[in-house]
């Protein structure tokens, strides 16, 4: 149960260092914002105006290539936070619904489980950015959960000829 506690404890880390990214810094490159105020004529008080330009670019999938590093900053510390979230609570459910009670929950899978899980939503939202097709964005977490069960698959027939080789090899 301790490393329920640890991953909850470096989740919380990672979610109170992404709102300090997110407060502190813009996730606009800020050269390329001025630009398209003044290439929008989009006077220095006109909040509105300034947000409707972003949601065009937004609507048009060139929000990308207005984002800074900060911007990518806050999305991998807001992934890690997940990830973390998530391994704990696999670590949780594995524990007290699956494990005996002197058996230690798998850490490995719920590392990977979880960054399946967080990987396959940040590609999906990078591809709906990018105004890809609803059906090539379900293809992602598909191809996630088609990669879980061939992994499951092929540890289950690794784990088999391992066990099989060590009976043929000892000593009778």
């Amino acid at each position: 149960m301790k490393s329920v506690f640890i991953f909850l404890t470096i989740g919380v880390f990672f979610s109170l260092l992404s709102a300090f990214i997110v407060q502190n810094f813009s996730p606009f490159d800020s050269q390329k914002v001025e630009e398209l105020i003044k290439s929008s004529n989009i006077q220095s008080d006109s909040a509105d105006q300034l947000d409707s330009a972003l949601r065009d670019l937004v609507s048009n999938g060139l929000i990308l290539d207005y984002l800074s590093s900060n911007a990518y900053l806050s999305l991998f510390t807001i992934a890690a936070g997940l990830i973390s979230f998530l391994t704990s609570i696999h670590l949780f459910l594995d524990k007290v619904f699956f494990k005996s009670l002197w058996d230690s929950p798998s850490i490995f899978n719920a590392v990977r489980r979880a960054s399946l899980l967080v990987i396959s939503l940040v590609i999906a939202t990078y591809l709906r950015f990018l105004k890809v097709e609803s059906l090539t964005i379900f293809l992602v977490p598909a191809t996630a959960i088609f990669a879980e069960i061939i992994f499951m698959n092929i540890k289950t027939d690794i784990i088999r000829l391992i066990n099989i080789n060590r009976h043929n090899t000892t000593p009778s």
